[in-house]
């Protein structure tokens, strides 16, 4: 409840590229409890603490992430611009790693590849994704993601599922359902 009440202040500070404590306390206080998670930092400086918070937690298997573009600025998920540092929970207490995008089998690609837009620029990328006309690097960004999700959950042949999903039309489909959904009860 004391989320909601601040939620004006975090949209209007996220509108203007400012990260808060906020961006970091939701996965550490989730009441949901997931067993499974993929968490990705805004920063480098951040990947061990988080992991070692939501160890202490007791998530039962997980990972941080935190992906490194060339020019050593950072994002908040795995990318196939540049290396990625990675540190697991967990049951993945083991991993603490730099990953590539070709240790997952997907090609290198460029920082350019991966920005968005405006709005309507990003849903425009998005239905390009899934009528299979994406830009690869994009795409691959996202299967590298979804992959090391499916893998932290520990289902075997993530990228194969996570390529089926999104390329196959399921991905879609739940979207257009999701759409229809809102459209109706609004």
């Amino acid at each position: 409840p004391a989320f909601k009440e601040i939620m004006p202040v975090r949209r209007e500070l996220a509108e203007v590229g400012q990260r808060t404590i906020f961006n970091l306390l939701g996965p550490l206080i989730n009441p949901g409890l997931p067993a499974h998670q993929m968490i990705g930092v805004y920063s480098k400086l951040l990947v061990h603490p988080v992991a070692q918070s939501l160890n202490r937690v007791g998530v039962k298997r997980g990972i941080v992430v935190h992906g490194i573009l060339p020019d050593r600025t950072g994002m908040d998920e795995l990318s196939c611009a540049g290396e990625n540092q990675v540190c697991g929970f967990g049951e993945l207490s083991d991993v603490d790693a730099y990953w590539t995008p070709e240790m997952s089998g997907l090609p290198r690609c460029v920082k350019e590849d991966l920005i968005g837009g405006s709005s309507e620029d990003n849903l425009r990328m998005l239905y390009e994704i899934l009528d299979g006309k994406g830009n690869s690097g994009l795409v691959n960004t996202i299967l590298f993601n979804a992959s090391t999700a499916f893998w932290v959950a520990g289902v075997s042949e993530g990228l194969a599922v996570a390529r089926d999903l999104l390329l196959g039309g399921a991905v879609k489909e739940w979207l257009e359902r999701a759409r229809q959904f809102y459209a109706d009860a609004g």
